[in-house]
């Protein structure tokens, strides 16, 4: 089931955010997201619209979107879930709620970008992520 995110939901979310990032990410020291756990937290979630899927109200969190105005500033499922169709119905509804789309991804996280491209995004453009030095591709939907 999809819900839209409360704050009490925030530190879950971020934790999972955590561990999807460090998990999707080999290439980039997971210092670096470990240090912006709490700017996501406290100042990231709160700022966007925020819909997280459980299995059931009192399971975990097993993933989320994050969407700002036109962007999908995030799109994050629990490791231990990924490859169940998750993240698919979590941007089919987001996609319902908001029809055009931006989106950034990493270049070497190809997971993300076979997803992407599969559900219909195409590219946009490319540029060096200012804080890793890592190559970051900017898709549109549709």
């Amino acid at each position: 089931m999809i819900r839209k995110a409360t704050q009490d939901d925030f530190a879950e979310l971020s934790e999972l955010w955590l561990r999807a990032s460090c998990q999707a990410h080999p290439f980039i020291a997971e210092d670096f997201w470990q240090q912006q756990q709490m700017a996501m937290q406290h100042n990231y979630l709160p700022l966007a619209r925020n819909y997280v899927y459980q299995a059931a109200p009192a399971s975990p969190i097993a993933g989320f979107a994050s969407v700002v105005q036109h962007k999908l500033a995030a799109l994050f499922v629990a490791p231990e879930q990924q490859g169940q169709g998750i993240g698919w119905t979590l941007l089919t509804h987001v996609t319902q709620l908001q029809p055009l789309l931006e989106l950034d991804v990493f270049e070497q996280n190809l997971d993300a970008l076979r997803f992407y491209y599969r559900f219909g995004c195409r590219l946009k453009e490319r540029g060096l992520h200012p804080e890793t030095q890592a190559w970051q591709l900017t898709l549109v939907y549709p």
